[in-house]
């Protein structure tokens, strides 16, 4: 059993530096396996748990106290991936959807790298407003 793991350091100042490594498990819910979703999809009761280890890398650098940028690289190792699959090539002529299963495809490892920036509104408004942007690639030969 892996427990979630971090290192977080100050690298200055205004800047802060994350390396974190987990271990996460996501099972089936009783719809993915058991559900015929109204007639559209196929039920698969053997599904079985997906398991993730993912490495995460980061970077905060603060402007003041209104506002933070963030920049994060991930590497995700899937073993057992859930994943939706068509089973029909398109939609049926009389207009119903096409059917669809959820199944194991095995092992899956994913890199993105996401950038934010978090900005304080005002001082008589306490909100905040957020962007984040994540772009993800597949390790080619493992999807």
């Amino acid at each position: 059993m892996l427990l979630p793991f971090g290192y977080f350091t100050e690298m200055g100042p205004d800047d802060d530096a994350r390396l974190t490594l987990s271990r996460k498990t996501r099972f089936p819910s009783i719809k993915d396996r058991y559900s015929y979703r109204l007639g559209s999809a196929i039920p698969n009761p053997d599904l079985e748990a997906e398991r993730a280890t993912t490495l995460e890398g980061g970077w905060t650098h603060r402007f003041g106290r209104s506002a933070r940028l963030d920049a994060a690289l991930f590497y995700s190792d899937i073993k057992d991936l859930i994943q939706q699959v068509d089973l029909t090539p398109s939609v049926y002529p009389d207009g119903r959807r096409r059917a669809d299963a959820f199944t194991l495809v095995g092992l899956r490892a994913d890199y993105a790298f996401q950038r934010g920036l978090t900005a304080r509104l005002g001082v008589e408004n306490p909100g905040d407003v957020d962007y984040a942007y994540q772009e993800g690639y597949p390790e080619p030969g493992r999807t």
